[in-house]
């Protein structure tokens, strides 16, 4: 039967699942990962066992390249961008959050720029570690005519990054893209994770404690038409280009938010000058509270995966390629192992109708055979016989013998013939 399987085959079987769980296990938690380096061809050298054999290791190759890849990408740090315009001052609100984040800033201040251009070429990382919570900030190269200098460090910070914050002086959404160009969002939505949430932050350029008089963002005011309401405002455009990424916008005064944090600047500097006519009237916890800064680190905790949800994702980064595989390698086998088993069984149910047709003509044929040789054999015993009577014999024991005779030479003569007959 087709469904019967002997003992060999079944210890076969058993091994194979056995060798395809181990390798699975080895792929996922252990640190060399090398894919069926447990399945051997040696361990089947003849038979299905063997085809099998084959079918994983001609799959090992490219699965411990897709692994390795995987691997190499995997990430045990959550990391928050900071992306925009150059100028947009990025780099300041860096500085005011390390000091948040109970950073040591050495020469606090020093990236802070005084409205010149500055083109930063690379991203900088800077490793933070709050209320227990171990991330990376990204200050990504700015926004510049020549954008393709830096656009493979965009790209890399951009990639890796679960939280992008979008920082903009202009209450307005970025120049969007024409003539076939793609904008500053469409690239964007090109290089984010997809997983990734991104904020806009609209950094309000504010240089004396006057700029404080009313609230960052007054509802109603044209600055917060321009980044919530319409079509046309920063919110709107962010979502339509980068759907369930965009979370929303929010306004921060990045230099007043260093210089309330900043406490150990050089005496006769400029920004200590700026920061002492800020704290003649506010406090240092006020000024940081008016310049919206508290937000953007509440954020930046909230929203950056905890190690058991960055554990999660790398688990599902090594375990799609194999699932992938399996799915291949189950695929593979149902051509190579399980298709021809229905072909062959129609193939015999078809083979069936045949010799069934033809033992039956042959049944019939041998029935009309047998009948035909056994009547010619019966004419001619009697026509012997016919011919010992009437040859005058008188004695009916001789007569009896001769009769014996016939009947035992044309019975052997019958069996001959019938074999002859059948095999012809």
């Amino acid at each position: 039967m087709l469904n019967e399987t002997s003992p060999e085959d079944e210890r076969t079987i058993e091994k194979l699942k056995n060798d395809v769980n181990t390798v699975f296990r080895e792929a996922l938690f252990s640190q060399e990962i090398n894919p069926f380096r447990c399945v051997s061809i040696e361990s089947y050298p003849v038979g299905p066992g063997k085809q099998a054999a084959d079918l994983l290791m001609r799959n090992s190759i490219k699965l411990k390249s897709t692994v390795d890849a995987s691997a190499a990408q995997l990430m045990w740090t959550p990391y928050a961008a900071f992306y925009g315009e150059t100028n947009a001052g990025k780099s300041t609100l860096i500085e005011a959050l390390r000091l948040c984040f109970g950073e040591k800033v050495t020469n606090a201040g020093i990236s802070i720029g005084d409205g010149r251009s500055d083109y930063t070429m690379k991203a900088t990382f800077y490793t933070c570690n709050f209320r227990g919570r171990i991330f990376t900030i990204i200050d990504v190269p700015g926004i510049e005519g020549k954008e393709s200098t830096v656009e493979d460090a965009i790209k890399s910070a951009l990639a890796r990054s679960q939280i992008v914050f979008y920082v903009t002086p202009d209450a307005r959404p970025p120049q969007g893209g024409e003539n076939g160009r793609e904008g500053t969002l469409e690239k964007m939505a090109r290089q984010l994770k997809p997983q990734a949430k991104v904020w806009a932050i609209w950094n309000k350029k504010i240089h004396s404690y006057r700029g404080f008089k009313k609230p960052l963002l007054v509802e109603g005011s044209d600055e917060w038409g321009s980044l919530h309401e319409g079509g046309n405002s920063l919110d709107a455009k962010m979502r339509e280009i980068l759907g369930a990424r965009y979370q929303d916008s929010l306004p921060v005064s990045a230099r007043p938010a260093f210089l309330a944090l900043a406490a150990h600047l050089a005496p006769d500097s400029n920004l200590e000058k700026e920061r002492s006519k800020f704290l003649e009237h506010f406090s240092a916890t006020q000024l940081r509270k008016v310049a919206g800064i508290d937000q953007v680190v509440e954020l930046i905790i909230n929203g950056i995966p905890d190690e058991a949800d960055i554990r999660e994702a790398n688990f599902n980064k090594l375990a799609m390629p194999i699932r992938d595989c399996a799915e291949d390698i189950a695929k593979k086998a149902k051509t190579d192992f399980l298709k021809p088993v229905p072909e062959l069984e129609i193939a015999i149910r078809k083979l069936k109708l045949t010799l069934s047709e033809i033992a039956g003509d042959a049944h019939r044929n041998l029935s009309r055979l047998s009948q035909e040789l056994i009547q010619k054999t019966i004419v001619q015993v009697r026509s012997k016989m016919m011919e010992e009577i009437e040859s005058g014999i008188d004695s009916d024991r001789e007569l009896k013998k001769r009769i014996e005779f016939i009947l035992e030479n044309e019975k052997d003569n019958l069996s001959k013939k019938i074999d002859k007959s059948i095999r012809a």
